[in-house]
This record gives C-alpha cells, sequence and structure tokens, in this order.
C-alpha cells in the first residue's frame, strides 16, 4: 500500500479546490453565476470548456456564436497554462491522487512511462462521433468535475442526485482498471485531460530538473517521477510529454536536494 505523505503544497490545492467547490455552490444562491467549472453562465456570458463546447456543438448540430469568444478565452488559457485546471481545481483528481494509497498494490512498472497514449485520442474520437452521427451530447458524462459540480448542486438545491453518482463511480472504476495496467485515469483515460493536453501548446509554467544539482541523473533515485501523479518522466521528458504535467509540484516539493526548478516563461 503507497503511504500518503501531506506536505504544504497538497494541503494549497486541496484547499483551493475546496474554495472552488464552495464558489460554484454559492454562485447559484446568490445569483452571479450558474453551473460548473465546465460550463459557467455570468448572465448571457458563457465561459465554457473546449470539451463541452465540441460536444454541444456535435450533438446539437448548432454553434452559437455566444459561446465562440468565452470559448477561445478558456482555450487561450489552456494554450498558456497547460493542464493546471486538472491539478488545482478538479476535485476528481486529487480524490484519485488519494485513492491511489488503497488501490496501488505494488509498485508502478515503467514509471514516468515514455508512452505516446495514442489510445486515448481513439477514445476521444469515438465520442466525438457518436455525438456527430447520434446527436449525442450529454458532456457530462466525460467530465470529472462537471460530474461532481452537477451532483453536489443538484443535490444543494433539490436533495437528489441523478446519474451523475453512477458516473463519478464509474471514474472511479475506470482509475483501478487502469492502475492494474501502470496507467491511471488523469494520465491515461479521462476526454477532458486529453482535450486539454493537446491544447497546451505553449505551456509556461513547467518542472525541469537542474541536471548539475540533480544527485541521481543516472536514474537511480527517479523521486520526482515516482511522486507524479501523471507518470511525466521528468528526467527526460520533452516539450510534449510535459503537457501532461497539471502543475501539482509533487516532483519539486518532494526532490530531496531541491534539482526540480519550476519554469516560467522560458
Amino acid at each position: 500500500m503507497a503511504k500518503i505523505k501531506i506536505g504544504k503544497i497538497e494541503i494549497l490545492r486541496a484547499v483551493t479546490v475546496l474554495l472552488v467547490v464552495i464558489f460554484f455552490l454559492a454562485a447559484p444562491f446568490f445569483g452571479f453565476a450558474y453551473g460548473t467549472n465546465c460550463a459557467l453562465t455570468f448572465g448571457s456570458f458563457v465561459l465554457i470548456s473546449p470539451l463541452e463546447l465540441l460536444l454541444m456543438v456535435l450533438g446539437t448540430q448548432t454553434a452559437l456564436m455566444s459561446w465562440l469568444i468565452p470559448s477561445i478565452l478558456v482555450i487561450l488559457i489552456i494554450v498558456l497554462f497547460g493542464r493546471f485546471f486538472c491539478g488545482w481545481v478538479c476535485p476528481v483528481g486529487m480524490l484519485l491522487e488519494y485513492s491511489h494509497a488503497f488501490t496501488e498494490t505494488k509498485k508502478m512498472k515503467g514509471i514516468g512511462s515514455l508512452h505516446s497514449n495514442w489510445d486515448r485520442y481513439a477514445l476521444i474520437l469515438a465520442i466525438l462521433l457518436a455525438s456527430l452521427l447520434f446527436n449525442f451530447a450529454a458532456p457530462y458524462l466525460f467530465s470529472p468535475p462537471g460530474a461532481v459540480y452537477r451532483a453536489t448542486l443538484y443535490f444543494m438545491l433539490r436533495g437528489l442526485i441523478g446519474v451523475d453518482l453512477a458516473v463519478i463511480a464509474f471514474f472511479f472504476v475506470m482509475d483501478v482498471l487502469a492502475i492494474h495496467y501502470g496507467r491511471t485515469w488523469c494520465s491515461t483515460i479521462c476526454p477532458l485531460g486529453t482535450v486539454i493536453s493537446s491544447l497546451s501548446i505553449i505551456n509556461l509554467v513547467s518542472p525541469k530538473v537542474d541536471k548539475k544539482a540533480c544527485v541521481d541523473f543516472d536514474f537511480n533515485c527517479l523521486n520526482c517521477e515516482r511522486l507524479c501523479p501523471m507518470h511525466v518522466p521528468i528526467l527526460r521528458a520533452n516539450r510534449w510529454a510535459m503537457t501532461e504535467c497539471n502543475k501539482c509540484l509533487k516532483c519539486w516539493e518532494g526532490c530531496p536536494v531541491k534539482a526540480i526548478k519550476i519554469r516560467a516563461f522560458g
């Protein structure tokens, strides 16, 4: 069983997720916004995630111009900062990280794997084709944070939880199955995560190993890669591999010689 070590960064991440949850629960009650973090409405202005936008456009075969500019804004943020959303906003991602302490019965093989996970792109393509061919627009089925916020919000407003509870359970089951093959839901399967990674072109903020400071650059330590919940091969990662980084900063906090530097705007 993996050990859970709670550091200052982990506490900060947990507090951030909690504050975001409180915001999305409070917003409808105070009337200044409604929705989830995948589609948040401020009056007539809608912030919508790229996956939600694609599924809604393909499923309804309608493109609302009111969605265009807000979606471009969201895409721009993703292009610049990558999967920050996954590490600091998504409650499912954080819960899955800690559930691994109970589901990982042995050390993961191939830590920091350089595999390209082309199968996940096949999955997202199948989802988009199904949306187009069968007019299937149900983005909450493929968005973990959306399902959590929607379930919590509906329970607060109506005292009911519908299909969202089954969807959330599905995410955890798929994560357990993925771990058997040395992967996780977040690093391999999550459709929303795949879309975000694909758009993380610039990715301004990411960890980088200082080779001079690293005491074991011949891969005998690999503490940074073992700590990475996204299985990013930090010591060997190229620009494209780093698109998976969710900015959790576990590698930075856990490096015994502080050889991990956070690269910003460089």
